[in-house]
């Protein structure tokens, strides 16, 4: 999936917003069941309705694979790129949007593998024209894509009285693999990298936008794994990188790479962060939007990731991630 054509925008001025984005959802699978509920009132009362995608169980001796590949534009304001249930070789996606109550749930019964199954995503955002403002999108955002073996679950309603994402027993005795390669677009703007349960051999995934003081039932949970086989997980991921207004590649003096920050109460950033490695350069001015400086985000956010096996409930505050037998994170 490429946003762009061969021959690039039609419009070439910098200062008229140009929209090459790219999203793949529920897509480039090797097998795949998702499901979408949404409803544009929320005087709903589906508070007893089930919204579900159930796959059954898995006998593979032979190959399975899903592979992904993601490209948005180039040298246009909105370049980012978006992926969610993609790339997968096995995959459950169920989601429930904003008014809708209805219980959620994804799962994908016993899995017995003594053949190949692997997942792979291969997402790149496009630089952007690097423009003076904060309306520069180039953006790498994944969620349970990349995976050998997925389930997905995500509620946004907290009078949801249940939600899952679950996976059951696994017998391997061939291969399960996993791979997720995302990288943010150059430029300027926002040029952040997230990856969500992404790149793992096997991966149960939960996200619930709203979770209220009185909790739903809720889980994320794969069964009894007898692994006589491979189960490995990958995963990749570079924010953007200030060009610099204008320029095609960046200045050797910005590519200082970053290093992993394990945050204490001495090092901990504004807006609940660590501090950033590397500095933001100095050309970084307010969050102001007056065509006068440049804004530049490039926070990497990766949860459950390039695991061989991980399972992950939580919301965008807090969460809880269990993984076993760890991959590969570059």
């Amino acid at each position: 999936m490429d946003a762009q054509s061969p021959t690039g925008p039609n419009i070439t001025n910098e200062y008229t917003p140009q929209f090459y984005d790219a999203t793949g959802v529920a897509s480039g699978n090797g097998v795949s069941l998702s499901t979408f509920m949404k409803t544009i009132d929320k005087y709903t009362y589906s508070q007893d309705k089930i919204n579900h995608a159930k796959l059954g169980t898995v006998d593979n001796s032979g190959v399975i694979k899903g592979n992904a590949n993601i490209k948005g534009g180039e040298k246009v304001t909105h370049t980012h790129t978006t992926s969610i249930a993609a790339g997968n070789g096995v995959s459950a996606y169920a989601e429930t949007d904003t008014f809708a109550k209805n219980s959620t749930e994804a799962h994908i019964g016993d899995i017995n593998n003594t053949g190949k199954l692997s997942g792979e995503l291969n997402q790149v955002s496009g630089d952007n024209s690097g423009y003076k403002s904060i309306h520069m999108l180039s953006r790498g955002i994944s969620t349970a894509s990349g995976n050998g073996v997925s389930s997905y679950a995500k509620i946004r309603n907290a009078q949801t009285k249940k939600a899952a994402s679950t996976i059951g027993d696994i017998a391997n005795k061939g291969k399960i693999t996993g791979s997720a390669k995302i990288k943010a677009g150059n430029g300027s703007g926002d040029m952040t990298i997230a990856a969500k349960g992404s790149g793992n051999g096997v991966s149960s995934y939960l996200y619930a936008d709203s979770i209220s003081k009185q909790e739903p039932i809720s889980k994320a949970g794969i069964g009894n794994v007898t692994n006589d086989g491979i189960i490995t997980g990958h995963l990749e991921t570079r924010a953007g990188i200030n060009t610099g207004e204008h320029e095609v590649s960046a200045p050797n003096s910005l590519q200082e790479e970053v290093r992993l920050v394990v945050t204490d109460k001495n090092n901990f950033g504004s807006f609940n962060r660590p501090d950033v490695l590397p500095k933001a350069p100095s050309s970084v001015g307010s969050p102001s939007w007056n065509h006068t400086i440049n804004n530049y985000t490039a926070i990497s956010e990766i949860r459950a990731s390039g695991n061989g096996i991980s399972a992950y409930k939580g919301n965008p505050v807090d969460g809880q991630n269990k993984s076993r037998k760890t991959g590969h994170c570059g």
